[in-house]
């Protein structure tokens, strides 16, 4: 696995919360983990803090209540209360550029020996890493987070991750350099042949957005398919005593990480080995080995070409898995933010996915219905040539799930 191939994929993955997919990477002290995410950040012109629970304390997590006086409003008007607030800590400035007051901060907080700090840190971590928030206050959206921690066995004083905080986050393991490898690195750490290469992290973000909405829809679409057929692994926490709740394990949630890390590993060209450890780092490996037998037997159609009638594909009896992947993406990504420059296009491609819907709705209802169900939050979808046709074959069973009327 490419280390510095992960770390570049997980910082410009788009995430619900702005950019980067959350990542822990587990290994022994020493072992570079540090410079190596400070190193691929520089690249991209990222400023990178650093932040340690166990050295810096919870002050500096917004965890630690301040009293304050302040004005609120009771029954008997203004009054003045004593409130407890939780001050934003003055290492988030890091981030903000001294020579634009306009531009929006961009970077990456480093958690290193994560798991040296204790539940309440731990507490305050969820909120850093899922809603992007620190002592009440939005981190932003261009602010990515990565964290490191050491396992038990080659250090002392650390404490389990809570199964909540793992969940969030893809877990790897990271062996220490060979002498080899140190070496090499040991003899180019100080050339300056890469300054003219660094690149601002704006370039690679227009780039990834430009790639985003196909690869993003495709991967919906087969990871929908997978879990209508495997419901049982869409959540699965590990028991108390199971040493996997540490780590990536099946949820909502990391099924959305490892559907955002399947599209970027695409868009970012990474190899089958690279893909399979960038997934199954949010959802485990039992998880992702019955992911990969499932897509095996797939082969699932470009999903742009199904939409604009380049390739001819209709839905098959015979293959309701794949009948379930191709939808499902088509939906996704007719339900993509769309600009105002390809709005005829967009209403061609709503147009026949409406098609495929109709022919669908033949075969398997179920299908059809689930596709048409998220189609119908939008009123601006219901329309179109082959709408009425469709919605009419599976009008009964949508009334009774009060989508329509």
């Amino acid at each position: 696995m490419s280390f510095q191939k992960l770390i570049k994929a997980s910082l410009f993955t788009p995430g619900s919360h702005g950019w980067g997919l959350p990542l822990l990477f587990w290994g022994p002290p020493g072992g570079g983990k540090t410079d190596r995410i400070e190193s691929e950040a520089a690249r991209w012109n990222l400023r990178v803090k650093v932040l340690s629970p166990g050295e810096l304390g919870d002050g500096a997590f917004g965890v630690t209540p301040v009293p304050q006086m302040r004005e609120v409003m009771t029954d008997a008007g203004l009054t003045k209360q004593m409130v407890m607030t939780y001050p934003v800590p003055d290492w988030l400035c890091y981030f903000n550029d001294s020579n634009d007051e306009d531009s929006e901060p961009c970077g990456v907080i480093f958690i290193d020996e994560i798991n040296r700090g204790g539940p309440m840190i731990q507490a305050c971590l969820l909120a850093m890493i899922q809603a992007r928030r620190v002592g009440g206050a939005p981190v932003g959206r261009r602010i990515r987070v990565i964290g490191a921690a050491n396992p038990a066995e080659t250090t002392s004083d650390v404490f389990e991750i809570d199964s909540a905080v793992a969940n969030r986050l893809g877990h790897y393991t990271v062996e220490s350099p060979d002498v080899d490898e140190w070496s090499a690195w040991l003899l180019g750490n100080e050339s300056h042949a890469d300054e003219d290469k660094v690149v601002d992290a704006s370039v690679e973000e227009a780039r990834v957005m430009s790639l985003w909405s196909a690869e993003y829809a495709k991967a919906k679409g087969s990871v929908a398919s997978f879990l209508k057929r495997r419901p049982n692994l869409l959540h699965q926490q590990p028991a108390a005593n199971d040493p996997q709740r540490s780590r990536g394990w099946p949820s909502p949630r990391s099924w959305d990480h490892a559907i955002r890390a399947k599209a970027s590993a695409k868009i970012h060209g990474l190899s089958d080995d690279e893909t399979m450890e960038f997934i199954g780092g949010f959802i485990g490996r039992g998880a992702l080995i019955e992911l990969l037998a499932y897509e095996h037997t797939m082969d699932i159609p470009d999903l742009e070409g199904v939409l604009d009638e380049k390739i001819k594909w209709q839905p098959n009896g015979e293959r309701l898995d794949l009948a379930m992947a191709v939808l499902s993406g088509c939906t996704a990504m007719v339900c993509s933010p769309v600009p105002p420059a390809f709005a005829q296009r967009h209403a061609a491609r709503l147009n026949v996915l409406w098609k495929l819907l109709d022919a669908t709705a033949d075969i398997a209802q179920d299908i059809a219905v689930l596709n048409m169900e998220v189609l119908a939050k939008r009123n601006d979808l219901m329309t179109g040539p082959h709408f009425v046709a469709a919605l009419g074959k599976v009008h009964g069973v949508m009334k009774l799930s009060g989508r329509v009327k």
